[in-house]
């Protein structure tokens, strides 16, 4: 799981890099899509995870550096193909790679749009982008040799 500052920076800025789009949550939760969604509603959600975590200066406030890959899922109404998730995905992917999302969080690169499931799943047709991070910050530690 992402470091909690990267996850509240992708939350709190998904307006900015995917409009039109409705957030929802799933991290610990039960993932309910709005049933009988209209063509034209598009949803989506996050997943984190973390790739490193380590220490690039030594002592007892090192400078600490996060990569990670943020997966990001657009779901359109099932029976409306393609075009409209993945001309949404592709936008997302767009507004988000090279930016600093914070100035210590920063989306080198945004992979995909990827289609997994081209037969829909419940209802809904999902893409996914892979949008790796790197997260720096600094540590205070207690006890720094031990």
């Amino acid at each position: 799981m992402s470091s909690s500052p990267v996850r509240a920076a992708f939350r709190e800025e998904w307006a900015s890099y995917a409009p039109g789009v409705a957030y929802f949550d799933v991290v610990n939760k039960p993932v309910r899509l709005r049933a009988g969604a209209e063509a034209g509603t598009l949803q989506g959600c996050l997943g984190f995870a973390v790739t490193e975590r380590k220490d690039t200066t030594l002592g007892a406030n090192p400078y600490v550096e996060e990569t990670g890959i943020v997966t990001i899922s657009v779901f359109a109404p099932s029976g409306g193909g393609d075009a409209e998730a993945i001309e949404k995905a592709t936008e997302i992917q767009r507004r988000l790679a090279g930016r600093l999302l914070r100035p210590d969080i920063l989306v080198p690169v945004v992979f995909g749009p990827i289609d997994d499931q081209p037969e829909g799943e419940g209802g809904f047709y999902q893409v996914q982008l892979a949008a790796d991070y790197v997260f720096q910050t600094r540590e205070t530690r207690l006890n720094p040799g031990g």
